[in-house]
């Protein structure tokens, strides 16, 4: 009998002869193994046409991401818990074992705003921009020793270039990136000013900057400053 009722031997399902120990317990039961939606009390064939009823009401959120075959949550409160308990990006499901991780993940989605400076390109970071001119596949042809030079050039160096000899031999037209490199392995030639965190490439620097990982903004202080005379100068064949 589908009874509903709470009896000696607990909480019975309505649709099975099984029983538990809390409303809780067979509510998730009725939801898992007869799929019902637990907000209208409605079964369905299988458990995706529940889901596309859930989803389609907005009796519940369903997050993809969870195990094989996804999952329901019926309260709000029960999700966002789930997101910051479980690392989970809500726009795609995806869950992380890190925050950071989720972090960079969340970069995925978002617009490409970043305009490359010497070519009509788009990225989502200004750290990936700076990336795509180091690594010299910008039609611009501009390079890392390029970007680095007018770097040096912009009145702020002393805020972010670990040495002043580098500095000055990169405004002299000499290639100390490589040739450091060439003696010694990494060199960091530039630094956080904020947090004084040091960085083998102008992009390194960017992308710390981008990250949690730093209280300094990418449009304030002396990053913000590089960041518009580099705006200003002109790279490459451009």
């Amino acid at each position: 009998m589908w009874s509903g009722l709470e009896m000696d031997l607990g909480w019975e399902c309505y649709f099975c002869t099984s029983y538990f120990d809390s409303i809780i317990e067979r509510e998730l039961h009725e939801q898992n193994s007869h799929n019902m939606c637990r907000e209208c009390r409605i079964i369905f064939d299988s458990w995706v046409e529940l889901k596309a009823h859930c989803r389609k009401f907005s009796c519940a959120h369903v997050c993809e991401g969870c195990g094989q075959q996804g999952n329901l949550f019926f309260k709000p409160e029960m999700y966002e818990r789930h997101v910051e308990l479980g690392n989970v990006c809500p726009t795609c499901d995806k869950h992380f074992g890190t925050n950071p991780n989720l972090i960079h993940h969340e970069l995925t989605h978002r617009e490409p705003d970043y305009e490359c400076l010497a070519c009509n390109r788009h990225f989502t970071t200004y750290g990936g921009m700076i990336i795509h001119l180091e690594s010299g596949a910008c039609s611009s042809q501009t390079d890392e020793l390029e970007l680095a030079t007018a770097a040096a050039r912009c009145y702020q160096w002393a805020k972010y270039f670990e040495s002043k000899n580098d500095r000055e031999a990169l405004i002299w037209g000499y290639d100390v990136l490589h040739d450091k490199r060439q003696q010694w392995g990494q060199v960091m030639f530039f630094r956080c000013p904020t947090c004084d965190h040091n960085f083998p490439k102008l992009s390194s620097l960017f992308m710390h900057v981008e990250s949690p990982a730093c209280n300094q903004q990418l449009d304030e202080g002396a990053i913000g400053k590089l960041q518009k005379y580099l705006r200003r100068t002109t790279l490459g064949n451009n």
